[in-house]
């Protein structure tokens, strides 16, 4: 390894001084937000990554999926007079999803995964098992009984759970009572004279053990494209230019010379050139150093507040390496000098 990489390696904030293959040049490394409405927090979030390599790119895009931390249903337990068409196991995974309002940064891990056999969990009390978070465990039960003196059935929502406190939870989650995010999410239907009953807890957890726990619906990025004229396109050719394309990429100026208006909305269908009549006179390129990135969130936390927290995992992740390669380095510097002193 030569010196300068080491050196790049090895430095904590490597992230902004970096000068190696992963930045062309540290002062145009750039994030530019596009399009964020904080008056919604599930909005859409674009902005532009650039000045990057895509091995930063994807970082961000696998760390916000898998390791940004989310709160979701983690047990579910069947009560005994529970009576629903809908099979326990389908009715559960579809408890898992449902997206909840709890902010993961103020929530701890929970300390060690709930594991009751079937007698345990008909008569379940929290407070006498041992591992059980007062704080970190939330618990919520669903109740809804349709009368066997009804016509028709009824559909179950998300927002027909009830929190239930567990002792010292009010006073740290009172301002915003936990509960879905989403009320109107049909989790099933009671038919007439069925009753839906069951305890939900969640905890803390990350993508990579499961996708619930993910705080993003969608992240993705494309790499801009990168699109140029070799010669004018004037006239008829510029109007047929216009028409072949199906997203609308290039307009027509005053003058009638064809131009690119929307860069962004390509997605290198290459219509554009497979005409004999463009081929030669348009040139289809990437930027291998922009890219295009959306997040939207289906957390509480806004996609930006997502993104910032992605940052704190690299960041971490980073300091992690360094450690490591730092006590690799101290290891190698005594071995050499006790070989050297030996001799």
């Amino acid at each position: 390894m030569s010196k300068k990489y080491h050196e790049v390696i090895i430095k904590k904030d490597f992230l902004l001084r970096n000068s190696g293959p992963l930045f062309e040049d540290p002062t145009e490394v750039d994030v530019r937000v596009l399009k964020w409405d904080p008056k919604d927090p599930t909005e859409e979030y674009l902005f532009d990554m650039v000045g990057v390599d895509a091995s930063i790119a994807n970082s961000f895009r696998r760390i916000i999926i898998d390791e940004t931390p989310g709160v979701a249903f983690e047990y579910v337990f069947i009560n005994p007079d529970h009576d629903n068409e809908l099979p326990d196991d389908m009715l559960s995974h579809r408890v898992g999803l449902v997206p909840l309002n709890i902010d993961p940064r103020i929530v701890d891990f929970a300390p060690k995964p709930v594991q009751l056999d079937n007698d345990q969990q008909e008569q379940f009390d929290f407070d006498e098992y041992p591992d059980f978070s007062h704080i970190d465990h939330f618990v919520f039960d669903l109740q809804v009984e349709n009368p066997s003196s009804a016509k028709e059935a009824i559909t179950v929502h998300s927002g027909d759970f009830v929190w239930r406190p567990n002792p010292g939870q009010k006073e740290k989650f009172g301002n915003t009572p936990p509960a879905p995010l989403f009320p109107k999410i049909a989790l099933t239907k009671a038919l007439p004279g069925q009753k839906v009953s069951l305890r939900a807890v969640a905890i803390k957890g990350l993508g990579k053990d499961h996708s619930k726990f993910s705080p993003t619906a969608t992240t993705f990025y494309r790499i801009l494209p990168v699109i140029t004229f070799k010669e004018d396109i004037v006239g008829k050719e510029a109007k047929e230019l216009v028409k072949t394309c199906p997203v609308q990429v290039f307009d027509i100026e005053d003058t009638g010379k064809a131009f690119v208006k929307n860069p962004r909305s390509c997605t290198m269908c290459r219509e554009c050139v497979r005409s004999y009549s463009f081929s030669d006179k348009i040139e289809l390129k990437r930027n291998p150093r922009h890219f295009l990135f959306s997040i939207e969130s289906c957390s509480p936390l806004s996609p930006s507040e997502i993104f910032i927290e992605s940052t704190k995992v690299l960041i971490q992740k980073c300091d992690t390496l360094t450690e490591s390669l730092r006590e690799q380095v101290e290891k190698l510097n005594i071995g050499s000098s006790s070989s050297s002193s030996s001799f």
